[in-house]
């Protein structure tokens, strides 16, 4: 019983998953307010597709940096929405249309959103790391806390600056800290997002062995040939680009 566990898992979030791609294909909002069943013209299926493509590269990439990350850190909690990166990103973002506002220019939009965004989880996760050494190694409860702090304060961030920002601005700003995907995806933002979470799934599977010995303590990840700094630098920085 123990061993059909997963597959049982397995198969309620392939149903489930399955649920959702089809309502977000065949169910539209009238403009009545009342919801419709049927199939999509092609053009207005295309635009449908693209969203859904859009939606399951997000969630992928987030997916492969949140296993990453739980490897790495030896935490099964560790996530980039507990260690802070997500709400690092969203402050690089708010930051950024914020900048833009008082400068006159026009608020970012699309794949413009990427570099503010992976500033942002990057500064995160090195503050998050850097106050959860301690005797050269990451405590894992240290790390935990240092995340919900960050993030905390990240968020804060983001919302002074949404505040601060026109309100003809603060739609948009809103509905991408929330991750709301368009009903019309950026191309631009939709091949970054494929890009990056295939990246990181590729060179995960590549460092999958030393990612396995990593697992273990750094001691005896080395004792076997590990680079676990430099390996867990480059994991990271991937995970914040992903994320």
């Amino acid at each position: 019983m123990t061993a059909r566990k997963p597959m049982i898992g397995l198969a309620t979030v392939g149903a489930a998953t399955l649920i959702v791609v089809a309502a977000r294909l065949l169910v539209v909002r009238t403009l009545d307010g009342t919801f419709v069943v049927g199939w999509p013209s092609a053009v207005l299926g295309q635009f449908r597709i693209d969203a859904v493509l859009a939606a399951a590269a997000a969630g992928a990439a987030l997916g492969v940096s949140g296993a990453i990350m739980q490897t790495l850190l030896r935490n099964p909690l560790a996530s980039p929405f507990v260690l802070g990166v997500t709400s690092g990103a969203g402050a690089g973002v708010a930051l950024a249309s914020l900048a833009a506002a008082w400068a006159g220019m026009a608020a970012p939009v699309g794949a413009a959103l990427g570099v503010p965004a992976l500033i942002g989880a990057v500064t995160a996760l090195g503050v998050v790391l850097l106050l959860a050494r301690r005797g050269g190694s990451i405590d894992p409860v240290t790390l935990i806390l240092s995340g919900v702090i960050v993030g905390a304060i990240a968020s804060a961030l983001s919302t002074v600056a949404e505040s601060l920002l026109p309100p003809e601005r603060r739609g948009l700003l809103a509905g991408w800290l929330f991750g709301r995907i368009p009903d019309v995806p950026d191309p631009g933002a939709l091949a970054a997002c494929a890009i990056a979470a295939c990246g990181l799934t590729a060179l995960a599977a590549t460092w999958g062995s030393r990612l396995d010995v990593a697992a273990l303590s750094d001691d005896e990840a080395r004792s076997v040939g590990v680079p676990v700094a430099p390996m867990r630098t480059a994991m990271f920085l991937g995970c914040g680009v992903a994320t």
